[in-house]
C-alpha cells in the first residue's frame, strides 16, 4: 500500500491464478509482494487453501480473496466468493448467465473479453450486469485494443470500471538458481506477467467491501510500469502523476526488497545452511517454521525443511524487521532423487537413484508396487552425487493407459515415496509417413469418454459414445521430424465463434523435449489444430512457453502452415500433423530419446464447449482444466524407438 497526497492505494491482481504445480506455488508469492502486490482475487479455487496456508504460516502480509474464473464461449469471468453451482458452460443466454452471477458473487467481471463481445460491453455494464471489465490480462500489448475502447468510452463521457490481471499459467522455475528473489534474478525469469501491470484500488481497507465499492465508483486505475503509463479515470491519473506517484511506488519497491539474502547455493532438504543478509534481521519464516535471529549478525545458520517428496520443489522464507519483510523463494532439491522411467517400449521400469546429500547413503531400501504386483531390494552404498538404476518387469493388462505405479526408497535417516503414472508405448520410427499400411501396423492410443481417466469435467458437460467423440491417435518419428496421425470420430463437427480454437472442434498437443521429471509444467511446446471445421485448410500453431493464456492473440504465435493435413471422413476426421525436428529444440532425431506428451481433444456440437478428453490422464487431481497438466502424471514419458 501506498499513499499519495489524498488517496490510499492498494494494488492487486484481479486475475489471481496458479495452474502450475503445488511444488512450485512458493513462486508465487514471492514474485507478486516483490512487485509491490498487496491482494488477489484468486481464480484458482482447488489450490487456494495451499496459498493461503503459505501466507498465514509465514506471515506475509498479503490478502488472499477466493474466486473462480468461469469459462463460456463468449467470454470468461472472474468472480470473487461464489456461493452456488455455476450455469452450464454451453449457456448462451449472455444477459441471463450474467443476471445470476450478480446475485451469487461478491463481482463479476469479464476477463480479456472476445473482439465480438467488445460492442456488448457498455451495455452490459449500463445494466449493472457486470461490476468491471479486465481491460488488460497480462501485458498491455495483448490488450491495446481494449484501451482504445476504454478512452473512446470516456470520449463520450461515460465512466467505465477497470481493472486487470495476471492470468498466469506456467513457471519457469527449474532452470533457475536456488535462491529468490534479489537484483540479481528477478521473479520475471520465472513469470514475465509479474511486472507486465498492477490494478491500483484507492479506498481505506484493503477488503472484498471497500474494494468493491472503489470499483463501482471507478475509483482504480492500472499501472503499466514498462511505459510509465497510468490508465484510469483522467482526474485520478493526473492527480497522481501530480503529486509523485512514480517516486512513491519506488519507494515502497525498495522497502520491500530491503532485506534479501545474498546467498546463492545448492539448497538439499534436511541439511543446515549458511545465509548471508544485506541488513540485521529480527526473524525469518521459513516454510512456515519461525526462526529467532540475532539483530547484531548479518549471517544466520538455517535448516532447510523437506516438504515435498518431490526432486526439486520451493519454498519461502520470509524475513522480517520492524514491519517489512523480504519474500524469496528458495528451489530445494531432496536428498533422494527417484526418477521413473518405462524402458524400452517393454514391460519394464527403471529407477533412477541418486544421492545428493551430503553424505554417503547406506542401508538403502526400495520397494516398488503396481496393481498387487511388488519389488523389495536392497542397494548398496550410494556415494555422494552418484545414480544407482533398479530395473523391475511387470505384467500389464492395458499397456497404453496410465498405470499407477508407487515406489519408496528408505535410508536409516531419509525416506522417500513417489507415485507416478506411466504408459508403455514407443514413439516408433517410420519411413514412409505416406504409407498407409506401414501406419496401420503402428499401436493406437484410443481417445474416449468411457476411460474415466480421460474425463476432464470441468469442461465435459455430456458424451454420448465413441460416435459422438473418440479418437485413434498414433505416433511416429524418422530424421525429417516427428508425426501425429489422428482418427476422430465425431458427429457433428463445429468451429468456435471465437478465435479461440479449444472452444471448437480442435486438438491439442503438449510436447515437453527434454522429457524430464522436473517439478511442474516447465517450458512446453503447445499446438493446437482444429479437425474438419475450416472452409479453406485446416489452422495448426504453436506457441512455446505458454506464458499466458490461450487467447493470447493468433499474431503472437507460430502458424504450422502446410504442415498439417486433414479431410472430412463419413464419421468425423482424420489428419496429419508434421513437426520438424527445428521446431521442437533442444529435441534431438534418435532413438532413445525421451519426450514429455499429453494429448487433449475438444468436442463443441453447435451450442459451446461440451466434451473434453484427456491422454494419458486428466488433470482433476490438481485443477479441473484440461490444458493445464500436473505434475503427478499427466506427462507420458515417451522414448523415440
Amino acid at each position: 500500500m501506498i499513499t499519495v497526497g489524498k488517496y490510499k492505494i492498494w494494488f492487486g491482481d484481479f486475475h489471481g491464478q496458479w495452474n502450475a504445480s503445488v511444488e512450485e506455488l512458493a513462486l508465487l508469492p514471492a514474485g507478486l509482494t516483490y512487485h509491490g502486490y498487496d491482494f488477489s482475487a484468486f481464480q484458482t479455487p482447488e489450490i487456494f487453501q495451499e496459498l493461503q496456508k503459505i501466507i498465514d504460516d509465514n506471515r506475509i502480509d498479503y490478502k488472499l480473496f477466493p474466486g473462480r474464473e468461469c469459462f463460456y464461449e463468449w467470454g470468461h469471468l472472474t468472480t470473487t466468493r461464489l456461493t452456488a453451482e455455476i450455469p452450464a458452460a454451453d449457456s448462451q443466454n449472455i444477459e441471463k448467465v450474467l443476471e445470476w452471477f450478480q446475485n451469487h458473487t461478491d463481482w463479476t467481471i469479464l476477463a480479456h473479453p472476445y473482439e465480438f463481445m467488445i460492442e456488448r460491453m457498455e451495455e452490459l455494464i449500463d445494466k449493472k450486469l457486470l461490476n468491471a471489465i479486465e481491460l488488460i490480462n497480462g501485458f498491455i500489448d495483448t490488450d491495446r485494443h481494449l484501451v482504445k475502447w476504454y478512452y473512446e468510452m470516456q470520449a463520450k463521457g461515460k465512466k467505465i470500471p477497470i481493472v486487470s490481471g495476471l492470468d498466469i499459467h506456467t513457471a519457469h522455475g527449474s532452470r533457475r538458481p536456488s535462491v529468490l528473489y534479489n537484483s540479481n534474478y528477478k521473479p520475471e525469469a520465472d513469470i514475465k506477467l509479474f511486472r507486465s501491470n498492477r490494478t491500483g484500488v484507492i479506498c481505506e481497507l484493503c477488503d472484498v467491501d471497500n474494494i468493491k465499492n472503489a470499483i463501482s465508483s471507478c475509483r482504480t486505475f492500472i499501472e503499466i510500469v514498462d511505459e510509465n503509463k497510468l490508465i484510469g479515470p483522467p482526474e485520478i491519473v493526473e492527480y497522481l502523476e501530480a503529486n509523485g506517484y512514480w517516486e512513491a511506488v519506488t519507494a515502497d519497491l525498495e522497502q520491500r526488497r530491503a532485506l534479501a539474502t545474498d546467498s546463492n547455493l545448492l539448497l538439499v532438504g534436511g541439511q543446515y545452511e549458511q545465509f548471508r543478509w544485506q541488513h540485521p534481521i529480527d526473524e525469518i519464516h521459513i516454510a512456515g517454521e519461525h526462526i529467532e535471529c540475532s539483530t547484531d549478525k548479518l549471517t544466520h545458520q538455517v535448516n532447510i525443511p523437506l516438504k515435498f517428496d518431490k526432486n526439486i520443489h520451493y519454498i519461502n522464507m520470509v524475513s522480517h524487521k520492524e514491519g517489512q519483510q523480504t519474500v524469496n523463494a528458495l528451489k530445494i532439491y531432496h536428498p533422494l532423487s527417484v526418477e521413473l522411467i518405462v524402458a524400452d517400449g517393454s514391460y519394464r521400469t527403471v529407477a533412477n537413484i541418486t544421492n545428493m546429500s551430503n553424505i554417503e547413503l547406506t542401508d538403502i531400501v526400495f520397494e516398488i508396487n503396481c496393481n498387487g504386483q511388488t519389488f523389495h531390494q536392497s542397494v548398496p552404498p550410494l556415494g555422494v552425487n552418484r545414480t544407482t538404476a533398479i530395473t523391475n518387469h511387470w505384467k500389464i493388462a492395458e499397456p497404453l493407459r496410465p498405470t499407477l505405479f508407487t515406489a519408496t526408497v528408505t535410508t536409516p535417516h531419509i525416506s522417500k515415496t513417489i507415485e507416478k503414472y506411466l504408459v508403455f508405448v514407443q514413439c516408433s520410427y517410420i519411413d514412409d509417413v505416406n504409407n498407409s499400411a506401414a501406419w496401420e501396423q503402428l499401436p493406437f492410443i484410443k481417445m474416449g469418454g468411457d476411460f474415466a481417466e480421460q474425463v476432464d469435467h470441468a469442461f465435459t458437460l455430456y458424451w454420448n459414445g465413441d460416435d459422438d467423440l473418440s479418437a485413434q491417435i498414433r505416433m511416429a518419428w524418422n530424421e525429417n521430424g516427428l508425426y501425429f496421425k489422428l482418427n476422430i470420430k465425431d458427429d457433428v463437427l463445429m468451429k468456435s465463434k471465437t478465435k479461440l480454437l479449444m472452444f471448437g472442434d480442435s486438438f491439442q498437443i503438449g510436447i515437453n523435449p527434454v522429457g524430464t521429471d522436473a517439478v511442474g509444467n516447465q517450458s512446453f511446446y503447445d499446438i493446437m489444430m482444429t479437425r474438419g471445421t475450416e472452409e479453406d485448410e485446416e489452422k495448426a500453431y504453436m506457441e512455446r512457453p505458454v506464458n499466458m493464456a490461450l487467447e493470447a492473440p493468433i499474431n503472437q504465435r507460430t502458424p504450422l502452415k502446410g504442415l498439417y493435413t486433414g479431410k472430412v471422413t463419413e464419421d468425423g476426421f482424420e489428419g496429419l500433423l508434421t513437426l520438424p525436428f527445428h521446431l521442437l529444440t533442444p529435441m534431438q532425431p534418435t532413438s532413445g530419446y525421451r519426450f514429455g506428451l499429453y494429448l487433449i481433444i475438444f468436442d463443441n456440437d453447435g451450442a459451446g464447449l461440451k466434451t473434453s478428453l484427456q491422454w494419458p490422464l486428466s488433470a482433476v487431481d490438481i485443477l479441473n482444466q484440461a490444458w493445464y497438466i500436473p505434475y503427478g502424471g499427466a506427462w507420458a514419458n515417451i522414448e523415440l524407438g
